[in-house]
């Protein structure tokens, strides 16, 4: 039996046919060279998986990308909700220790009105005592004169005041002053004595 004649093209660029539309006769004798069949192949397998390679990287990096900008918001959510509780935190701590400062100055002036208002009620001459605590503070020299409440005049007035102070002093009634305060001059020195007054800066100090 005869073989039918086969005609073989080589060195030409091949191109994709659709069968469906061949009809011709003589198509049935054309044979394409097979490593042409097998490079074109290739090309289009490397090709494709190139593609795919390359379109993989970008959908993995742009994956990557939204999970760091996720994680990186949810970070600074953290952290902003973290220094608002450091600041709540910090006033409420605030608040406490002023309290708790208030408190303690409002205990240590009522332990020191106490303690003085004791002192004042046990003394026998609180007149007396009045005016050696602002002497203690006085010039050395220098006329005297001692103001007192009118009830506290009695127990520190002396016909010889030096014999009891220590130097001549000129005791004066005030009815403006309350038991057990002095307000003593001497020269154009003052030396308030009085007993409000001194717990009131002593108060003032303690808040500040």
């Amino acid at each position: 039996m005869t073989a039918p004649k086969v005609t073989v093209l080589r060195g030409v660029e091949a191109t994709t046919a659709d069968l469906a539309t061949v009809r011709a006769r003589i198509a049935r004798d054309l044979v394409i060279d097979p490593e042409l069949v097998r490079d074109a192949t290739d090309e289009g397998y490397r090709t494709g998986y190139n593609a795919g390679f390359t379109a993989g990287l970008e959908d993995a990096a742009t994956a990557i990308d939204a999970r760091e900008q996720q994680r990186r918001g949810e970070l600074r959510s953290v952290v902003e909700r973290l220094a608002i509780a450091i600041d709540e935190l910090d006033g409420r701590h605030r608040d406490v220790i002023t309290d708790i400062e208030s408190r303690a100055v409002a205990v240590a002036c009522e332990i020191a009105e106490a303690i003085v208002g004791h002192e004042l009620a046990a003394s026998e001459h609180p007149g007396r005592d009045a005016i050696v605590r602002c002497l203690q503070l006085a010039p050395a020299d220098g006329t005297v004169i001692a103001h007192l409440h009118p009830d506290d005049v009695a127990t520190a007035a002396f016909e010889d005041t030096a014999a009891v102070y220590g130097r001549a002093i000129r005791i004066v009634a005030d009815a403006t002053l309350t038991p057990g305060d002095a307000v003593v001059d001497v020269g154009p020195t003052r030396i308030d004595g009085r007993v409000a007054p001194a717990l009131a800066r002593i108060r003032e100090v303690l808040a500040q």
